[in-house]
């Protein structure tokens, strides 16, 4: 609830901006720290103890087991790209096979959220959190009301960047792909807002009931793995339509790409793949 569910290979693979990707990956675990001390109250020298523990253990286990099924993972894509012409399927499986990695990723990592959450479901601690909840979507409230060509091409922008990050320079008619993308993602980011709002509401009131850490750990895996299970049917329509949409996206450039692209790609993947096998090891 505190943040937007992504999909951590990509996200690594995105914040790999930099040359090492041992640092982007550490670069993360700081980021994802700030964030925790960002929505929770951890005035208290325990609470900031037992959740640094908690992420540390967290962390221990990410490198040990999800960084090589993330390293076979990209190994493979590249043997995809680099065997030739890629179908509309082989797109489509490669972001089941994400998402799966994905839903590893938070199964893994909800058990020590829960136990950190546990500490957090007296009411001032409560009321902290809604205030963090409210100043940022006060902040995404914001960036909507300005006007929306400003808007989409910032969104057009930063995926130009990431893709290329991932995959290699695009051609000029790749990254206008991209901002038509951008444009029809960014028509729909009230409609994802609103949600957000929904599941922070829902959450707080279900955290308000004191869970036990087992049930909390169930309630994060379902809200973080389904967030649409409880939603309007409009915006259960809207993430099929956002999914389907990037997956065409994701065919529309990679089944254009050149030799010397296709070249790029899989290298990159490859050597992502050795640099996540590195720092597991």
């Amino acid at each position: 609830m505190a943040s937007k569910p992504v999909i951590a290979v990509l996200l690594i693979l995105v914040l790999a901006g930099c040359s090492s990707l041992r640092l982007a990956y550490f670069g993360l675990d700081v980021a994802a720290r700030n964030q925790v001390a960002f929505y929770l109250d951890l005035e208290d020298d325990d609470e900031r103890w037992f959740a640094d523990a908690a992420m540390d253990r967290v962390l221990d286990w990410h490198q040990l087991v999800m960084l090589p099924r993330y390293a076979a993972f990209l190994r493979r894509q590249a043997d995809v790209l680099e065997a030739g012409d890629v179908s509309r399927e082989q797109v489509m499986a490669a972001m089941r096979q994400t998402r799966a990695l994905y839903e590893e990723t938070v199964r893994g990592a909800t058990a020590e959220g829960a136990s950190v959450l546990k500490r957090h479901a007296s009411e001032p601690r409560r009321g902290y959190l809604k205030a963090r909840f409210d100043e940022k979507n006060m902040e995404r409230e914001e960036r909507l009301a300005e006007p929306i060509a400003e808007r989409i091409e910032r969104r057009a922008e930063r995926q130009i960047r990431n893709i290329e990050r991932f995959l290699g320079e695009l051609s000029g008619e790749q990254r206008d792909r991209v901002r038509t993308y951008a444009s029809e993602a960014a028509r729909g980011s009230s409609v994802w807002l609103n949600a957000r709002k929904s599941r922070q509401k829902a959450f707080l009131a279900y955290l308000a009931t004191d869970p036990e850490i087992g049930d909390l750990k169930q309630y994060l895996d379902k809200v973080l793995l389904a967030p649409d299970e409880n939603m309007a049917p409009g915006y259960r329509q809207f993430i099929a339509g956002r999914t389907e949409r990037f997956g065409r996206l994701m065919f529309d450039i990679i089944s254009s790409f050149t030799e010397d692209q296709r070249k790029t790609a899989g290298g990159r993947l490859r050597g992502y793949a050795d640099e996540l096998l590195a720092i597991s090891s």
